[in-house]
């Protein structure tokens, strides 16, 4: 089942670069988000005591749970819709005789694959795009803005990620 799997997702590679697409980029785009909101020159650290500070770090926090779950329910419709585009394998899978328990564990290995590829294609696109958003920041509002490539921002979008892959083993077994 698992050389099949392999087989099928190196034939059906032009229908799995969208998909590869579609979750690099959520993953870029909160990974900059993130960035943003985590560089102490866009947003100085603010004073405990201040009521006003604590309502800027709440609008703070919102946005970026904002962004997370637009993130994920980007993520997790696009795996809606290939698991959809691909119900013909469901169906022919069904008819040469595999249980259920294999049809679930061949969706869920094409989806790990496509989230490893798209994962790596993430962070290739983060080394090259977050300097270059950083540097015309910078050169906007005339301060030196250090980029930081591997931070808290990448370590938060790494452990956004293995949630979303969470959340998609618990939709396809439920």
């Amino acid at each position: 089942m698992i050389g099949f799997t392999f087989k099928y997702f190196f034939k059906e590679m032009k229908k799995n670069i969208s998909m590869i697409g579609v979750v690099s980029s959520a993953l870029l785009l909160l990974s900059l988000i993130l960035n943003m909101f985590y560089n102490t020159v866009l947003n100085p650290p603010l004073n405990p005591n201040d009521l006003a500070a604590f309502f800027v770090g709440l609008l703070r926090f919102t946005i970026i749970m904002l962004f997370m779950l637009m993130c994920i329910y980007l993520v997790i419709y696009s795996i809606n819709y290939y698991n959809k585009v691909h119900s013909r394998i469901l169906g022919l899978l069904k008819i040469f005789g595999n249980t259920t328990y294999e049809i679930v564990i061949f969706f869920t290995l094409q989806i790990v694959i496509i989230l490893l590829i798209s994962f790596l294609v993430f962070t290739l696109l983060n080394i090259v795009v977050t300097p270059l958003l950083f540097k015309l920041i910078s050169y906007y509002i005339k301060k030196t803005v250090t980029t930081i490539l591997f931070g808290k921002a990448y370590l938060d979008t790494l452990a956004f990620f293995f949630l979303t892959i969470l959340v998609i083993i618990f939709v396809e077994f439920r």
